[in-house]
């Protein structure tokens, strides 16, 4: 299956954007190597905007350029998701602390109605906290 790229942006901007969201999601796999010729035959683009897209890619952390010319798809490892964490326990409680200050009644009224009204809870949990909806 061939890709086009819409010409709304600038190549750049859309081979990034596509090349970003196929890392995100998988498409591209971590420690994958990221061939121009091959993304440029698979989204017909030249390789010039694949370059620069690449360049983001980098500043953003997502692609890891080789020493010897080559792109790889950064891996993150143990370490990584260590110090990912050790900031998520930080920043959540504070995070949580500051949204519930900020909260209004009609967001609050709203959270409740997702929370009691999706379909994936069960009535018995509905039966037991006396909601309706």
């Amino acid at each position: 299956m061939k890709h086009q790229v819409m010409k709304k942006e600038t190549l750049k901007k859309q081979v990034y954007e596509y090349l970003r969201e196929e890392i995100i999601t998988g498409g591209i796999a971590p420690g994958e190597r990221l061939i121009e010729e091959k993304i440029a035959k698979k989204i017909q683009v030249s390789r010039s905007p694949i370059r620069e897209a690449i360049r983001m890619l980098e500043k953003d952390g997502l692609v890891i350029m080789n020493k010897r010319g080559g792109v790889t798809v950064f891996n993150p490892d143990m370490e990584n998701f260590q110090s990912l964490y050790e900031c998520r326990v930080e920043l959540e409680p504070a995070a949580a602390y500051y949204a519930a200050q900020r909260i209004t009644k009609k967001q609050i009224e709203e959270l409740r109605k997702q929370l009691f009204c999706s379909d994936t809870k069960s009535y018995e949990l509905k039966e037991i906290l006396n909601h309706e909806c």
